[in-house]
C-alpha cells in the first residue's frame, strides 16, 4: 500500500496558507449551542417521536429552510440551512445555530434572532423551549439517544476506551464557538497561542454550568474537566503551541498522525485506530477529505479554514455577543494582540495545563500568568479589548463587564430553591409562558 504521508503534509499547508486572510477583509464566525427541553420540567427533548427534534426540524423546514444534510437512513433531517446559515445536530441533539462568515456582531445578532422568529411558532406549539447552559439541566447522558449518523455511532464506540468523561461530551454539553481569521503563518501562530493561553481564563470566567447529571454542582468549570478526560490524542492544549512558534507543518502533522476513527474511503462498523496518514491510498486529498480530516480535532483550539476557540459554554445571547466582542477586540486589534502575546511568553504550556487542572477546585480565582487570579485577568483583559472595538461593539462587551460584576461566573446566576425552572431563568431563550 502507498504511503502518501509526506504528500497530505504539504496539502494541509497548502490549504491552511490558502485561507489566510488579509487584515482588511477580516469576518466573524460563531457556533450558538443549545438545548431544546421540555418548556415546564426542563427535561431533554428526544430526537425520535412524534414530538421529537426530527418532527420539529421537518416543521422547520417548511419555513423556508432547506435540508442539507440527512441522517444514514436518508430520511431523518439533521441539518437545515437559509440564506447560508445552519441549523445543525450535535451527537446528543443540541441544536447549534451556525452562521456562515459576518462582517460584524449586529449581522450575527439579526441572524441569531431570524432563527428565532422561525423557530417561535413551532416552539410555542410544542411545549418547547431552548436553554443556553454549558450541560443538560435534567436529563442524563444514558437517557439520550445518539443521532442516525454513523460517524457519531463510531466516536461513541471510540470513545468508550478513552477518558471517563468522553461520553458526556458528546452527549451532555453545549457551548459558544467563536471563529477568527489569521492573515499569515506568522499570525496564525500567534493568535494560536495567545488562543491556547487564554483556556483556562474562558473556561473559569465564562463557566455557565450550574447541573451536572441532573445535580446541582459546587465543581467550577466543569467544561473544562469533561474536555480534560475525553482523548488525550485528539482533546486539550498542544504541546509547542504556546510557546508561540507552532507552524502550519506541526498542526498538519499532529492532524496526520490521529486515529481516524471512520473509513475515509469506505465504510466500518468499527472505530478505526489507524491514523489518518496511514487510512488514505489515494495521491491526492480532496477539499472533502480534509474537512473530514480537520473536524476529528477537538482540541480547545482548532484550525481549520479560520482558527475556532471552543471552550466557551453556552450562554444566553447578550452575554455570547459580549464574549465575541471581547475576542475581536482582542484578535482583530494590533496593539492588544501584541500585548497578550507579552503575557503568553511568559507561560509555559505545562503551566496551562496545569492550570485547566486545577480551575475546577478554584474557579474564578486559580492565580495564572504573574500570579493574577482568573477573574482579574479578565477584567485587564476586557480593558484592553475595549480600546480594539468601535462604539456598536463596545456596548456589548460592556454589557459582559457590568453583567460579570454581579455574576462571576454566568452560572452564578442560577438560583438554588425547589422551582429549577425559575432557578434557571436567566438561561431560558423564550421568556413567554
Amino acid at each position: 500500500m502507498p504511503n502518501h504521508k509526506d504528500d497530505y503534509i504539504e496539502q494541509l499547508v497548502d490549504h491552511f496558507k490558502k485561507n489566510e486572510t488579509s487584515k482588511q477583509d477580516y469576518r466573524l464566525g460563531v457556533e450558538f449551542e443549545h438545548f431544546l427541553v421540555d418548556k415546564d420540567d426542563l427535561s431533554a427533548i428526544y430526537y425520535y417521536g412524534s414530538n421529537g427534534i426530527s418532527n420539529f426540524l421537518n416543521q422547520l423546514a417548511g419555513k423556508n429552510w432547506q435540508v442539507c444534510n440527512l441522517g444514514d437512513d436518508q430520511k431523518l433531517i439533521i441539518c437545515l440551512n437559509k440564506n447560508n446559515d445552519e441549523i445543525n445536530l450535535e451527537p446528543g441533539g443540541q441544536i447549534e445555530f451556525s452562521f456562515s462568515p459576518k462582517n460584524s456582531i449586529k449581522e450575527i445578532e439579526e441572524a441569531y434572532n431570524n432563527i428565532l422568529e422561525d423557530m417561535e411558532p413551532i416552539i410555542k406549539e410544542n411545549n418547547y423551549n431552548l436553554i443556553t447552559l454549558g450541560y443538560q439541566p435534567v436529563t442524563k447522558i444514558n437517557e439520550l439517544q445518539i443521532l442516525p449518523k454513523n460517524r457519531y455511532r463510531l466516536m461513541f464506540e471510540h470513545f468508550k476506551k478513552r477518558g471517563s468523561h468522553a461520553h458526556n461530551m458528546m452527549l451532555g454539553t453545549a457551548s459558544t464557538q467563536i471563529s477568527l481569521d489569521y492573515s499569515s503563518e506568522e499570525d496564525f501562530s500567534k493568535k494560536f497561542a495567545i488562543a491556547s493561553w487564554l483556556s483556562p481564563i474562558i473556561y473559569a470566567t465564562l463557566d455557565n454550568t450550574p447541573i451536572f447529571e441532573g445535580k446541582r454542582t459546587d465543581e467550577y468549570a466543569v467544561r473544562a474537566k469533561i474536555w480534560n478526560d475525553c482523548d488525550a490524542d485528539r482533546c486539550g492544549i498542544l504541546d509547542k503551541s504556546i510557546e508561540g512558534n507552532f507552524t502550519y507543518r506541526d498542526y498538519a502533522e499532529y492532524i496526520i498522525n490521529l486515529p481516524a476513527i471512520v473509513d475515509p474511503q469506505g465504510s466500518n462498523d468499527k472505530p478505526l485506530e489507524n491514523k489518518f496518514g496511514e487510512v488514505f491510498t489515494k495521491e491526492t486529498l480532496t477539499a472533502e477529505d480534509i474537512e473530514l480530516m480537520l473536524s476529528f480535532s477537538f482540541t480547545d483550539v482548532r484550525l481549520k479554514e479560520y482558527l475556532e476557540i471552543r471552550m466557551a459554554d453556552a450562554l444566553p445571547l447578550p452575554l455570547a455577543l459580549g464574549y465575541l466582542a471581547l475576542l475581536k477586540g482582542l484578535f482583530y486589534d494590533q496593539s492588544n494582540l501584541d500585548y497578550v502575546f507579552k503575557q503568553v511568553q511568559k507561560t509555559s504550556t505545562a503551566e496551562v495545563k496545569e492550570a485547566l487542572c486545577k480551575i475546577t477546585d478554584k474557579g474564578c480565582k486559580k492565580t495564572y500568568t504573574d500570579n493574577i487570579i482568573m477573574a482579574d485577568w479578565l477584567e485587564i483583559l476586557i480593558e484592553r479589548a475595549l480600546q480594539g472595538l468601535a462604539s456598536e461593539d463596545q456596548s456589548h462587551l460592556i454589557y459582559l463587564k457590568d453583567y460579570l460584576k454581579e455574576y462571576m461566573p454566568p452560572r452564578a446566576t442560577a438560583g438554588n430553591t425547589d422551582n429549577l425552572k425559575n432557578d434557571l431563568d436567566y438561561s431560558l431563550v423564550y421568556s413567554w409562558e
